[in-house]
């Protein structure tokens, strides 16, 4: 059987997602979570909404995730300011730290990748990519 385009592009993604798990693992994280933290910038604040729409996930999905990060404390939650009824969410320290051991891991699949590409055909992957991307839009 040959595998179509989308069949490789799972393969691939469940290959990243499983590094991810296997050192999400150590802090207890599950892949969406280290994904979470990774979309966060250091001492940004974001309602969920923002987040959910970010992360192209629902809202609801967004806050069980939320919800177990926050027990895990790597999360922090409070009502915003200007309206009480919406919250802000944040990075606690915990959570800024497990972010940068997150992108270490990631920068690690990324050199793996490209260790095993040819230089000069890095810039066409990356079209290609985004090619790809964009065709789902």
């Amino acid at each position: 059987m040959t595998e179509t385009i989308l069949d490789n592009i799972i393969h691939l993604k469940e290959r990243c997602n499983s590094l991810l798990d296997e050192f999400g693992a150590d802090l207890g994280l599950s892949s969406r979570e280290s994904a979470l933290l990774l979309s966060l910038e250091e001492y940004e604040e974001i309602n969920s909404n923002s987040l959910s729409e970010r992360m192209n996930l629902s809202a609801s999905r967004i806050s069980r995730i939320v919800d177990r990060l926050i027990q895990k404390g790597y999360l922090h939650r409070r009502p915003a300011e200007d309206d009480r009824r919406y919250i802000e969410i944040s990075l606690t320290v915990k959570g800024m730290e497990a972010k940068k051991k997150i992108a270490e891991v990631k920068k690690i699949c990324e050199d793996k990748i490209r260790s095993k590409i040819n230089a000069g055909d890095i810039e066409t992957v990356k079209k290609a990519l985004n090619i790809l991307l964009h065709s789902m839009e």
